[in-house]
């Protein structure tokens, strides 16, 4: 069962797209499926491919015991997180996890008519190429337009035009970052995993590292008797800037670390961070919210805050919706950049939960100590859906099995 097959998929040079191939000569020849990812609404299906291996003749002796497991090397691909701001942004999630791919191995086996892209960059790719200062690195986010699931990004270093004779900009799309978040775990042999677990905890697999965010590894740290936190205002938003909101800081409050699948599908990553907050502590800066259907929102109106009508309506042209997720919850995602914003739970009127990686960085403490003077509890949730590549390390959280 570690391996099947599918047709072969190529690459069109003109487009850039990634696409099964059909009606071409190699219709005939069979590919093995090395890993699968899906989106949480399953209508986009990648596979990461591998050409078959040559069939040795049949005087050829058995490979031994060491020769076999060179071979499963070989179908080993690097693994890497970027805790960068840009993907911290993009993904709302402390980090997230990639699958470096050759980008002819990957195939859109189903959906590609879902899926669509958002042109950003990666502030940890500091190849060569774009030290110069001649070059500016440009990644590709790709995700399903559907359920708003992270599913690839694809690096291209593009050269200025300006130090070109013939005006034309020059790509290299030569591979692709498949995020590790939506893999399909039925497809990761266990040697395969924890070679994965041990890339992930090196030094030089952690790109940007030095620049993460305070909440990561903060440790409650709340004292009654204290003067308690000091900011009054923490400030957050998606991607493209086109939603914002500001919370009040009015009380002592608890980070959920969410290892659930969902949470994994639409951040890309191999968790999410949610801040339970008091509605009236809450409010949507950008865009305008208005409470009925027939309301006009103008530059004159004023911003909502959520607790006035859990139901509200957004005003026509809202990047902004808050989108059914499971049968007992919805989420705020913005429709331009995909964003994943917060949590709203329908047994919950009086909360909503912010996604900790939507939160400004410049708003929050310097440092993981001074944030855990803000938290009265940190939490690991919903670690029974763990991902078998990743290895949760005994940092003194709270560690819980289901979501609490």
């Amino acid at each position: 069962q570690r391996f099947m097959t599918t047709a072969a998929a190529t690459t069109n040079d003109d487009t850039g797209d990634i696409h099964i191939n059909s009606g071409s000569d190699d219709d005939n020849v069979d590919h093995v499926i090395l890993h699968r990812s899906q989106c949480h609404c399953r209508q986009v299906l990648l596979e990461i491919i591998l050409p078959p291996r040559p069939q040795p003749p049949e005087s050829a002796p058995i490979p031994s015991d060491e020769e076999e497991g060179d071979q499963d090397d070989a179908l080993l691909l690097s693994v890497w997180n970027c805790h960068c701001a840009i993907c911290r942004k993009y993904h709302t999630a402390a980090y997230t996890s990639y699958l470096r791919v050759p980008r002819d191995q990957v195939a859109i086996r189903r959906g590609a008519d879902k899926l669509d892209k958002l042109m950003s960059s990666c502030q940890s790719i500091s190849t060569e190429d774009v030290r110069d200062g001649n070059s500016a690195m440009v990644v590709e986010r790709w995700y399903c337009t559907e359920c708003s699931s992270k599913v690839m990004s694809i690096p291209s270093t593009k050269t200025d035009s300006n130090t070109k004779d013939d005006g034309e900009d020059e790509e290299d799309k030569s591979e692709c970052w498949v995020n590790l978040g939506p893999l399909d775990e039925t497809t990761v042999p266990n040697t395969h995993a924890q070679r994965w677990k041990d890339q992930l905890k090196q030094i030089e697999n952690n790109l940007g590292a030095s620049g993460a965010c305070c909440w990561t590894n903060a440790l409650p740290n709340y004292k009654e008797e204290s003067s308690g936190p000091t900011k009054k205002k923490w400030s957050g938003g998606c991607t493209c800037g086109a939603c914002r909101y500001e919370i009040a800081i009015a009380r002592a409050y608890q980070l959920q670390h969410c290892y659930c699948h969902l949470c994994r599908e639409l951040s890309g990553g191999p968790f999410m961070t949610w801040i339970p907050v008091y509605r009236s502590d809450f409010e949507w800066k950008r865009p305008i919210i208005i409470s009925t259907a027939t309301a006009k929102a103008t530059s004159a109106t004023p911003a909502a805050s959520c607790n006035d009508d859990p139901t509200a309506i957004h005003h026509e042209g809202s990047a902004l919706r808050l989108v059914r997720t499971t049968p007992f919850g919805s989420r705020h995602i913005c429709t331009r950049c995909r964003s994943i914003l917060t949590i709203v739970y329908d047994d919950q009127p009086n909360l909503l939960w912010p996604c900790a990686g939507s939160i400004d960085d410049d708003s929050l403490p310097p440092t993981s100590d001074e944030m855990g003077r803000y938290l009265k509890r940190v939490a690991h949730i919903c670690c029974r859906s763990l991902p078998t590549w990743l290895d949760l390390p005994m940092d003194g959280m709270e560690r819980l099995d289901d979501a609490c």
